[in-house]
């Protein structure tokens, strides 16, 4: 059966190994990204703001998104069997 808080478990403990073996200066950057979340009745919207102007900051909000872009599809499809569709605009 299927058991979403054991799931959760194991996936916070993945995303935190791995984010303690980044750079110092990619932790740095990370720490002055913001993501915002739009949530409408049909979608959601995920949107990368840096704080300051900090260019390394925005590179890696723009690679979050980009990772997240390309765990989520997967994630989905995978734990819930839904299909998933990707649209990009560029």
């Amino acid at each position: 059966m299927f058991n979403q808080e054991n799931l959760q478990n194991m996936m916070w403990g993945f995303i935190g190994q791995q984010f303690s073996q980044l750079d110092p200066e990619v932790k740095e950057a990370l720490s002055q990204v913001e993501i915002d979340i739009i949530r409408y009745p049909d979608r959601m919207v995920l949107v990368s703001r840096t704080i300051g102007a900090n260019r390394e900051a925005a590179q890696a909000g723009g690679k979050l998104l980009d990772g997240l872009g390309r765990f989520i599809p997967e994630y989905l499809s995978r734990a819930f069997k839904v299909k998933v569709k990707v649209f990009e605009d560029e």
